[in-house]
């Protein structure tokens, strides 16, 4: 794996705060899943980057 890949202790605290606006959200049928994945956003983004699995 790439170094570029990898998350570091900032990109996970970073995951935590974004993670605590979940509270704002409390329609668990629908709003809770926009929350996390706004949360894992920048994560997914690090990890995955461009990747075109879907083409």
């Amino acid at each position: 794996m790439s170094e570029s890949k990898k998350l570091t202790s900032k990109d996970i605290t970073m995951l935590g705060i974004r993670s605590s606006f979940l509270q704002a959200s409390f329609n668990y049928e629908r709003m809770q899943s926009c929350g996390f994945t706004w949360a894992m956003l920048p994560a997914l983004k690090k990890i995955y980057g461009d990747d075109n699995l879907w083409r």
